[in-house]
């Protein structure tokens, strides 16, 4: 999802159907707000990018 122009918040919903993901590029969009707490149930993520960003941090 890396260089595509996408903006808003990243959707939990999505990323909860995502736990056998293992790398994630989020990189060089306009996302902004919070990460999604369910990024935790990721459990097979071995690499994850979100630079240049408006990420804030992670909801809680």
């Amino acid at each position: 999802m890396g260089s595509n122009k996408l903006s808003g918040q990243i959707p939990a919903s999505t990323l909860s159907q995502c736990s056998q993901l293992q790398e994630l590029w989020l990189s060089n969009n306009s996302f902004s707000g919070t990460l999604p707490k369910e990024i935790g149930n990721m459990t097979q993520l071995q690499k994850f990018y979100a630079y240049m960003n408006n990420i804030t941090g992670f909801s809680t």
